[in-house]
């Protein structure tokens, strides 16, 4: 199984799902609701981390639910969802109508 470890480069400290809700108004930030109310078993598996060194906007998380483990990355700044399981890697940006619904279309398709 691939390594599912966040970039070191970033420095995390774990945080609440309320802290990273309130702390992050970015692009996407409806998309843990959106999980939440289509895929709650995989939302109950979400941990949550801060970058504390660059990028520190941004919301990470891990994801244990699946047979496959996935991170989900989103990014403020250049306005995409990224997901990866360390083999396969997406981001989902504005381009998409609904991109929280492409998200969760491509944890259903890939990670479920």
């Amino acid at each position: 199984m691939p390594d599912l470890t966040l970039p070191a480069s970033l420095q995390f400290v774990p945080e609440s799902i309320d802290a990273a809700s309130n702390r992050y108004t970015g692009f996407a930030s409806n998309f843990f609701d959106y999980l939440k109310n289509t895929l709650p078993e995989a939302h109950r598996h979400l941990d949550f981390y801060r970058p504390t060194k660059y990028q520190q906007d941004d919301v990470w998380a891990i994801c244990s639910w699946s047979r496959k483990p996935f991170v989900v990355q989103l990014d403020p700044d250049c306005k995409v969802i990224v997901l990866s399981d360390g083999d396969t890697q997406i981001e989902i940006g504005t381009w998409e109508s609904d991109p929280s619904l492409a998200a969760v279309d491509f944890i259903r398709k890939h990670f479920e």
